[in-house]
């Protein structure tokens, strides 16, 4: 009697420049996707030297480590091309048969496609943040010179070749579009439910909280500029900041009294600092990619459930005043920004309000519950590929 051998499950590579527990977004977001890969795939993880050492997942390191976002460019552009030429030459040796492969990095997902194209590898694109047209609009590159016109040929090769294109948010899906005529799915950034939950505690003082890379997407000129208001009216209200990055040395130095800077944290320290405040800022500078973000400490605040001051006019402030959950403003509009503030500290039943809004739709945006339902449909979509990839 023959007996029917168990299929063996098909071996998927994720590669990503940061996973757990590198302490930024990248790190915490793909831990529970790839807790949900394992169930259904024969997993590896392809990453940086953070992760050495991991016993919970199968990791390979590069030696070279990832530049910080410290570094100046010029040394960070040579770092990343390092980088994703070691990952490229690693990947050779990967024996995946599906590749699932990030950006940001920009860079190093362009070495991970090379490799795929080159060695006829099926793989899956996660588009994070709006690459080549953030080094566009940080006026590193020129759209239109010949380097600028390269990168976004490479863009659209990356896409058109892939198996499936996964973007973050509906700007990034809409800009995708105009050059990919196959399905793409959104998949949100979300929170950690295991970390990021509601409070009772408060701070004493009405407390205003910032966190994550203080990146120059970040608007800080517009924070300090808040936090010198309040302390012109004496006002009883803090900000609570919580980040390091390029712009960090703004924080450092003859900053408004109300303006508390803690630096770095351990990641999993940020969500009980959070969740003690009253609002949450997410200040980002004008531009089209600012336009098109939906921040992940936006998503941090509905997980701790306090309410949400947005700018500029982006699709992440579109989604919490069609919530309730928040107000969005031009950076333009500080004052009436502060004003708004105020409005929400005094008046309690609009805050009791907005925070009733926000508990309605906290849930859809657990990146558990992302994660889960994103497998099941990587699951359905490769199975198509079997033939191919067995």
């Amino acid at each position: 009697m023959n007996i029917p051998t168990k299929k063996k499950p098909a071996r998927l590579v994720l590669v990503s420049e940061y996973f757990y527990p590198a302490n930024n977004a990248p790190g915490a977001r793909f831990k529970p996707l790839a807790l949900e890969f394992i169930k259904h795939f024969k997993l590896t993880i392809y990453t940086s030297k953070i992760s050495k050492g991991v016993d919970d997942f199968p990791v390979k390191c590069n030696f070279l480590s990832f530049p910080p976002n410290q570094t100046s460019n010029f040394t960070r552009l040579f770092a990343e091309i390092a980088y994703g030429m070691e990952t490229f030459f690693r990947l050779i040796f990967s024996k995946g048969e599906i590749y699932y492969v990030t950006s940001p990095s920009f860079i190093n997902c362009i070495f991970s496609v090379a490799y795929c194209i080159l060695f006829k590898k099926k793989y899956i694109i996660d588009i994070r943040d709006d690459y080549p047209r953030v080094y566009f609009e940080a006026g590193l590159l020129s759209a239109k010179s010949l380097v600028g016109r390269l990168l976004l040929r490479i863009e659209r090769k990356m896409c058109k070749s892939s198996i499936l294109v996964i973007a973050a948010t509906e700007g990034l899906k809409k800009n995708i579009e105009k050059y990919y005529n196959s399905d793409i799915w959104l998949l949100r950034n979300g929170y950690s439910n295991q970390l990021f939950k509601p409070s009772q505690e408060k701070y004493q003082r009405f407390t205003l909280v910032f966190h994550g890379i203080i990146s120059n997407y970040q608007d800080i000129d517009l924070l300090i500029d808040l936090g010198k208001l309040i302390s012109e009216r004496n006002l009883q209200i803090d900000i609570l900041v919580i980040g390091h990055g390029s712009q960090d040395n703004k924080l450092k130095n003859q900053i408004p009294q109300c303006i508390k800077y803690l630096g770095s944290k351990p990641y999993e320290d940020i969500p009980p600092l959070i969740s003690k405040a009253h609002l949450g800022l997410s200040f980002r500078k004008q531009g089209k990619v600012s336009q098109d973000s939906f921040p992940v400490k936006t998503y941090e605040y509905i997980g701790v459930s306090i309410p949400i001051i947005v700018t500029p006019i982006s699709e992440a402030g579109n989604y919490i005043e069609k919530s309730n959950i928040g107000y969005q403003f031009n950076p333009i509009d500080i004052e009436i920004l502060l004003d708004k503030i105020i409005e929400i500290k005094s008046n309690a039943g609009l805050y009791h309000q907005l925070t009733e809004n926000i508990m309605k739709i906290r849930s859809q945006f657990s990146r558990e519950r992302i994660s889960t339902e994103a497998v099941q449909k990587i699951v359905e979509l490769t199975q198509k590929y079997e033939p191919i990839i067995a």
